[in-house]
């Protein structure tokens, strides 16, 4: 497997790092010498979520100005008969497509199933390939991960109720509060189990040294951010020309801290996990305490587990909408300050 590289316009650093799913990760952060959008102050205004993968010629840009009717079907879960989105709008699509034929840049098509809501919709999405350098960027929306079934809100919102939880930990009861949230039939404890190791990995590669933020993103809005991908294209041959040309003043990233992913996600409002009601909320009617012989019983009979009892569909939308908000920010912030996608 190739060494993935991450990029971000940050302080230029260079490290290498060894994880389970990243053995022999190479992180770079670049600042381009030239003013403009690029300088410093500019870079403290700005923040783009950039994050190399698949290789070292691979760039995914976290799109979050997505289309009005994407944007809706994430926050409400409702995707009004449609069941096929493109990431962007269909002005902002034409006008990136003539930026980048304009550059000479071929432009793809792909697009990736996920379930959510009891949904199953088609999200599609740009990449652009630069035929001379060899690179790529792909414009994938901010809750889209590569090859995942589910929005990232969902496996973030699960492994953050198990950690959140008070006394003993459950995953089968984390797993039923995001599938009940998110409309998801398949989401059980062993999908979590693994998603919980992959965050740790995540965390640990990243060298994540603080909360995550989940306040109103402040990164650049709009069409501005989706030509930074043009103008990356346009100014790098190739990533080995950047690792050459900055290289000589590369620092190592700052040492771990050995955060967790409980500290990592800690900013999310506590009362976002109160989807399961508690026992003495489900409790009817005093049980009878009068003793009785106790009653045969079948060997082969299975044991039935009461199913979990949830709150009312009104919480658990205003719940939803408020995590998946908390959520984006989480996932731009990393993106940003880290250069990896969450999970």
């Amino acid at each position: 497997m190739t060494s993935p590289i991450y990029l971000c316009h940050s302080v230029v650093r260079y490290k290498k790092t060894k994880s389970t799913d990243r053995a022999g990760q190479v992180t770079i952060s670049i600042l381009p010498e030239k003013s403009g959008f690029w300088n410093s102050q500019s870079k403290k205004k700005y923040l783009i979520p950039y994050a190399f993968s698949d290789g070292a010629s691979c760039i995914y840009l976290l799109i979050n100005d997505i289309c009005p009717e994407l944007e809706r079907f994430i926050q409400t879960g409702n995707n009004e008969d449609i069941c096929d989105f493109n990431v962007l709008s269909k002005m902002r699509w034409s006008m990136l497509l003539s930026k980048l034929e304009q550059q000479g840049f071929a432009v793809t098509y792909h697009s990736q199933k996920i379930s959510y809501n009891y949904k199953t919709v088609t999200i599609t999405y740009p990449k652009a390939h630069n035929a001379e350098s060899g690179m790529s960027i792909y414009l994938i929306p901010w809750f889209l991960l590569p090859k995942r079934s589910y929005p990232v809100f969902v496996y973030v919102y699960a492994i953050w109720h198990y950690h959140n939880q008070k006394g003993k930990k459950s995953l089968k009861k984390s797993a039923a509060a995001a599938a009940k949230l998110f409309g998801i039939r398949k989401f059980n404890k062993s999908t979590l189990s693994r998603n919980i190791k992959a965050m740790e990995n995540f965390i640990a590669a990243s060298k994540i040294s603080r909360p995550l933020s989940v306040d109103n993103w402040k990164g650049q809005c709009g069409d501005a951010e989706i030509w930074r991908a043009v103008e990356i294209l346009s100014s790098f041959k190739s990533i080995e020309e950047v690792k050459e040309k900055y290289g000589d003043i590369a620092n190592p990233l700052p040492s771990p801290v050995g955060i967790t992913v409980q500290q990592a996600l800690s900013r999310i409002p506590d009362g976002l996990s109160k989807i399961i009601k508690d026992n003495e909320s489900c409790r009817g009617k005093s049980s009878d305490a009068r003793k009785r012989a106790k009653r045969p019983r079948k060997r082969n009979m299975q044991c039935v587990q009461r199913p979990y009892s949830f709150v009312d569909s009104a919480a658990i939308k205003r719940i939803r909408a408020e995590f998946i908000e908390k959520c984006r920010c989480i996932v731009l912030d990393a993106a940003a300050s880290y250069h990896q996608i969450i999970l």
